[in-house]
């Protein structure tokens, strides 16, 4: 009688299972330290689906603000400084008053943000323009400032900035006191 081991020598179907048995157990241990070794984990399909909405999801709040931040760029409330070459200059006459410059403003119709005026006492009371023309037609008015209105803290009024309501043009004297000479703007009724 043959030995167990004659038997499975002898029997080739048998060896070859018993070899790719063997196989099947030293590949699925390589596979199990690879997995440790590199930090790899078996994910099911719940997992798997998990972390795809929660992608889809993140990827959503991406997008919605990307567009928030695209619309905040274009909506700056600064307004655009248009180029040099789109200014004009005007002297206004000697000795002229500020109800003259206002109305030299509201016939050309400038925006605020557009109009720069300049007072400069010391050249017979000048008033220098300069406006980039274009858009829709302001009213201007000449508001005279008060005595010692400068010497107020705070001022009453932010007469230094052009905020688009105000149009500052320096300061002048009234009795020799420094008082603020600035144009209030408004749109015009026709304008749209």
């Amino acid at each position: 009688m043959a030995s167990l081991k004659e038997r499975i020598e002898s029997n080739p179907v048998v060896w070859f299972l018993s070899a790719l048995v063997g196989a099947f157990v030293v590949g699925f241990g390589a596979y199990g330290t690879i997995q440790t070794v590199g930090g790899l984990q078996p994910t099911s399909t719940a997992e798997l689906n998990q972390l795809k909405a929660k992608a889809a999801d993140l990827q959503s709040q991406v997008d919605t603000l990307t567009a928030q931040l695209t619309a905040a760029k274009t909506q700056s409330s600064q307004p655009q400084i248009p180029p040099a070459s789109q200014w004009k200059h005007i002297a206004m006459p000697v000795g002229a008053s500020g109800s003259d410059v206002a109305n030299k403003l509201t016939d050309l119709g400038p925006a605020p943000q557009n109009v720069v005026v300049e007072y400069d006492g010391s050249s017979n009371n000048i008033f220098h323009i300069w406006y980039v023309a274009g858009g829709p037609r302001w009213t201007y008015a000449y508001t005279p400032g008060r005595a010692n209105e400068l010497n107020t803290s705070p001022p009453p009024l932010n007469f230094f900035i052009n905020d688009g309501t105000i149009v500052p043009a320096g300061i002048g004297g009234e009795g020799g006191v420094a008082t603020p000479i600035y144009f209030t703007a408004s749109k015009s009724p026709s304008s749209p």
